[in-house]
């Protein structure tokens, strides 16, 4: 099975996935783009966000070969997004790629948490925007999806009942 935490930046992606592969044992597939972007100091090309897919898409095979279940801090939706938003079109591999992709859940995060700044984080601003595009593409591909939402434990608390109705209890 696999589990994509996806939204916009600071809603608890990455906090919300390596605590549920934590839960759960999962696998765990980490953001490419904040290793790739840390290494690099400078403002990211298409060329960039193009190979940060690239990566993103290699390492999510990579633990799927290695696990039955998988949680992934991201996943090609959000490169698509990226690259959509700041270069008008993302690479046509993308767009197949994550069609192709068997996912059993996303998890969005809704934008209703205070933003926190970081670095590689690019708006405070834009985040219902971009929250609102997430579910368009969402709901055009016919992908299962979860609006999170509320504090930490209460976002916790919804991914509980979720694994909890689906016979997967967490304690």
């Amino acid at each position: 099975m696999k589990f994509v935490f996806t939204g916009p930046e600071s809603t608890g992606k990455s906090i919300l996935s390596s605590w549920l592969s934590k839960e759960t044992g999962f696998g765990f597939v980490t953001e490419i783009a904040r290793q790739y972007l840390s290494a690099k100091p400078s403002i990211p090309t298409y060329d960039d966000v193009w190979e940060i897919g690239i990566l993103q898409y290699r390492e999510e095979i990579l633990i799927e070969q290695q696990y039955d279940n998988i949680v992934c801090d991201t996943d090609l939706l959000t490169i698509i997004i990226w690259v959509e938003d700041k270069f008008g079109q993302a690479d046509p591999i993308f767009y197949d790629r994550w069609h192709e992709s068997n996912v059993d859940m996303y998890f969005l995060g809704v934008p209703d948490v205070p933003w926190v700044p970081d670095p590689l984080r690019e708006n405070p601003y834009d985040r219902d925007r971009l929250y609102d595009i997430h579910v368009a593409k969402l709901e055009a591909a016919h992908k299962p999806f979860l609006p999170i939402y509320g504090d930490w434990d209460h976002r916790k608390m919804m991914i509980r009942d979720y694994f909890k109705e689906k016979g997967m209890i967490m304690e």
